[in-house]
């Protein structure tokens, strides 16, 4: 199908924001796996990517009130597939290294579908390799 082989790296650059609120995860997730197939992430590693993104939405979601915005950032400069999840204004809350328990679940879920999981105030960093195992894909 025309369109559908992966780019070449350099040639990705989308930026989203959508209300946050959870009825807008589904749109997050859609835009990041439609860009992840594109740059040529493995077929095998879509379908916990995708879970990924949904999860880090969530997390993110949770710090949020209403007027928030979700905002989602997918670059690829010519290396790693770079997806930044975050909320507008951020709101003050937990160290998500030490979820309140309604967020244990996903925190869980991310450790287990990702390789390597850094968690930062707001944001989390996730990294799996590419289909050809040479580069990465970095969520931010």
């Amino acid at each position: 199908m025309p369109g559908s082989e992966p780019q070449p790296a350099g040639r990705t650059s989308v930026r989203l924001s959508l209300p946050a609120a959870a009825s807008h995860v589904r749109t997050a997730r859609l835009v990041s796996v439609s860009v992840a197939r594109r740059w040529g992430l493995a077929d095998l590693v879509l379908d916990e990517f995708r879970l990924a993104v949904g999860e880090a939405c969530a997390l993110v979601l949770a710090g949020t009130q209403d007027g928030d915005v979700l905002r989602l950032e997918i670059a690829d400069e010519g290396g790693p597939l770079t997806v930044s999840v975050s909320a507008s204004p951020v709101q003050p809350g937990p160290d998500p290294a030490t979820p309140a328990a309604t967020e244990d679940l996903s925190l869980a879920v991310l450790r287990e579908l990702v390789p390597s999981l850094q968690a930062l105030p707001g944001r989390f960093e996730m990294t799996w390799p590419s289909a050809g195992g040479t580069s990465a894909a970095t969520i931010v």
